[in-house]
């Protein structure tokens, strides 16, 4: 049924809103997705030894995690240009900020997910390795999870800030609804600032996820709503004017 109206309003003039509509959909699908393959390893508690041995029997599932890191960048690349498009009538400036930290957002993730895929060619290599060799490999691995938890944090930061964009936008043009405005705003500040200064912290997770809800509401919103202000009722006076020059 969803996709049978989707494209019946693909043949109206709000075409550009929704495709703007369906990639958010798919952005946000996708963000979910690198969240709930996400694995965590090389914690404080744990040895490397530990992490490595854990990286091992989950290698399967960072492959998955990888895969779904790259889609999402193909997503959000698509979510930037169709925002651009859709919203630039309407905020050039606004438009065209949140298009271009959605596109750096997508560069981290691509980023991440090759550097997922980098540690998978690293871990293959170390069942066959000596002992010089795999105490190599260890360091090499801890290095390439440091650098993909950092372009990770980046994203997130990036995302946050396309999403206080679109907060502004919609305050400013009043093209969303204000409560959208609130949501994006509060999201653009939690994701960059609990993000980068507490990663693991709730308020982090709570920001992840304010994210996620807003893809969907914003999907939702140019699908079946768009961009359009209803028009104000003019007062009775300025009829009656009109009706008697």
């Amino acid at each position: 049924m969803l996709i049978c109206t989707m494209i019946t309003q693909l043949t109206n003039r709000r075409n550009p809103e929704i495709a703007a509509g369906i990639f958010a959909l798919l952005s946000g699908i996708s963000v979910v997705a690198t969240l709930l393959t996400r694995i965590e390893f090389f914690t404080v508690i744990s040895s490397l030894n530990d992490d490595i041995e854990y990286l091992n029997e989950n290698l399967v599932l960072l492959k998955i995690n990888s895969i779904v890191w790259l889609v999402s960048a193909l997503f959000i690349s698509l979510s930037a240009a169709a925002f651009i498009v859709a919203f630039q009538p309407h905020g050039p400036i606004l438009a065209l900020l949140q298009g271009f930290f959605l596109i750096l957002a997508a560069v981290m993730f691509c980023i991440s997910g090759l550097k997922g895929f980098s540690i998978i060619d690293h871990m293959n290599l170390f069942p066959d390795a000596d002992s010089s060799t795999a105490e190599s490999i260890r360091f090499s691995v801890f290095s390439l999870s440091r650098e993909k938890e950092i372009y990770i944090t980046a994203s997130y930061t990036l995302i946050g800030l396309s999403f206080l964009m679109i907060g502004l936008f919609a305050l400013v043009t009043r093209k969303i609804s204000i409560a959208t405005g609130i949501i994006g705003m509060i999201t653009g500040i939690m994701l960059p600032v609990f993000s980068s200064q507490v990663p693991k912290s709730i308020l982090a997770s709570g920001g992840i996820a304010l994210a996620c809800i807003l893809f969907f509401i914003l999907s939702y919103r140019l699908l079946f709503k768009g961009l359009k202000r209803k028009d104000r009722t003019k007062p009775l006076s300025d009829k009656d004017d009109n009706a008697n020059p």
